[in-house]
């Protein structure tokens, strides 16, 4: 159980940065299709 657990830690650490990083890449996405909305509404107004 005490050699399993850097390991473990490692593994979590690291699911958690990609987690983060795929999170930022579809915030930035989403912000951006957003922009472009109200771009385009204020257009169309």
């Amino acid at each position: 159980m005490r050699c399993l657990g850097p390991f473990h830690f490692s593994s979590k650490s690291s699911f958690l940065i990609s987690y983060t990083h795929i999170n930022n890449k579809l915030l930035s996405m989403f912000n951006f299709i957003l922009y472009l909305y109200f771009k385009e509404m204020t257009v169309f107004w």
